[in-house]
């Protein structure tokens, strides 16, 4: 720990400090002895950064002065609990420090505090604006007299957040947050997610931000006009040493699973597997399909939800999923085969750790639940495909031709019985020869 607060201190002069901060900051959370008080030091090198005029003499005394806080007297509270990650006298004072000095009786503020305490670690959640007024009203922050003063506040702090600019989402009227953004290693062999040149690492100095190359970055972004108390609208990007994708789709509130229910969502500068180097978009061309989903993102939203219950009221027993766990094998081979008797150059929907994975998720709801849907099954292969837990190029494809398994497996009658167009076409977008 020191030496990552020796490196902080070490590019206060940096002439690009802020990415150095995000660097530490990651760092920091990632370790196990990161506290409120490390925290604390990396926002005041931070604040140096950010005001180089005010030189090192006040810097230094609030660095390496008496900053103890008496820990006995604190007392705990749940509603602190669930809303801070290290709740404490010392972080009280802090925050109290922080809203004594920006609120100003300012709603709109209170949220510029709110997302900046949840960009600097300190918050559980995100948005969750009603635990962070109450957990300042429990910590004596903030004063609230009654109910009525309560909701004002909440209100306030969303109708600033509705106004936060979006760019290009905001020219449609839509509110969009940004939930999770991802750069990967992904542990590519020739092309590893972030690397290091050493040339400009001696330049800039040890493992500066300038010397840094990211070379797979995945976004997700909610749309939030759309909501269902199950669903949100998810868009996603993805950046990476093939070119550029976005997506979008439903995306399932309590496990974040991102969905791709229409073919058509999907755009990228280079083609899919078995399509061809040139069938992808220009980055302009991108923009504008992008724009075009924005545009008509009310009547998607529908379509997207129109599926969705069709999947949810459709019943699949247990003979038929282990059949579906076999045919997944079955194109998982044929992908991955050298033998060009049965080989097809196509994007499989599982490689074959996610099949295990899937299999026994799919065996263990058999267990647990009196029936099992289509939903449950397309669910469980949606869990899989993270940022996290595979490689950034390969979600968005996989999770396609996921869906179109899904769509042309034996389960096809039952759904088109239960939305209002011709599925027939989803499966000529997927790529599927329709006689």
């Amino acid at each position: 720990m020191s030496e990552i607060l020796g490196y902080c201190l070490k590019h206060t002069n940096c002439d690009n400090g802020m990415p150095i901060i995000a660097m530490v900051n990651r760092l920091l959370h990632d370790n196990k002895d990161y506290t409120p008080e490390i925290q604390y030091i990396v926002d005041l090198v931070e604040q140096r950064l950010l005001h180089p005029e005010r030189g090192d003499n006040g810097f230094l005394e609030e660095l390496f002065g008496d900053k103890d806080v008496d820990e006995t007297a604190f007392p705990q509270d749940a509603t602190v609990n669930n809303c801070f990650r290290f709740p404490s006298a010392f972080t009280r004072e802090k925050a109290k420090s922080v809203v004594d000095l920006y609120f100003q009786d300012s709603y709109a503020n209170l949220a510029l505090i709110e997302i900046a305490l949840y960009d600097h670690g300190q918050l559980k959640y995100r948005n969750h604006h009603k635990a962070f007024v109450k957990a300042l009203i429990a910590w004596g922050i903030l004063k609230v007299e009654n109910d009525d003063e309560f909701n004002l506040i909440l209100f306030g702090i969303k109708d600033k957040y509705r106004r936060l600019s979006k760019t290009m989402c905001a020219n449609y009227g839509l509110e969009v947050e940004i939930y999770d953004m991802f750069a990967a290693q992904n542990r590519h062999k020739y092309m590893p997610g972030v690397s290091i040149i050493r040339q400009v690492e001696e330049q800039y100095g040890e493992r500066a931000i300038e010397a840094h190359i990211l070379r797979r970055i995945f976004c997700n972004m909610y749309i939030h006009n759309y909501d269902t108390p199950d669903m949100t609208t998810g868009l996603c990007i993805a950046f990476h040493q093939n070119g550029i994708q976005v997506g979008m789709g439903p995306n399932v509130k309590i496990c974040h699973n991102q969905c791709m229910l229409n073919p058509q969502l999907y755009a990228s500068t280079y083609g899919l597997k078995g399509e061809g180097r040139g069938s992808g978009l220009s980055v302009q061309g991108l923009l504008e399909a992008f724009g075009g989903w924005l545009e008509d993102s009310s009547t998607l939203a529908k379509r997207d939800t129109e599926l969705a219950n069709a999947m949810l009221n459709t019943k699949v027993n247990k003979t038929a999923a282990i059949e579906m766990i076999g045919q997944l094998t079955a194109i998982r081979v044929k992908a991955d085969s050298s033998n060009t008797l049965i080989r097809e150059n196509i994007d499989y929907p599982l490689n074959q750790g996610q099949i295990s994975a899937f299999a026994e998720d799919v065996l263990v709801q058999y267990k647990l639940k009196e029936t099992v849907n289509l939903w449950d099954i397309y669910n469980a292969g949606t869990l899989l495909f993270k940022a996290e837990r595979m490689d950034i190029s390969q979600i968005m494809p996989q999770n396609r031709a996921f869906m179109k398994f899904l769509i042309s497996s034996m389960f096809f009658n039952d759904l088109q019985d239960k939305v209002s167009w011709n599925l027939t076409q989803d499966l000529v977008e997927y790529g599927v020869e329709v006689l």
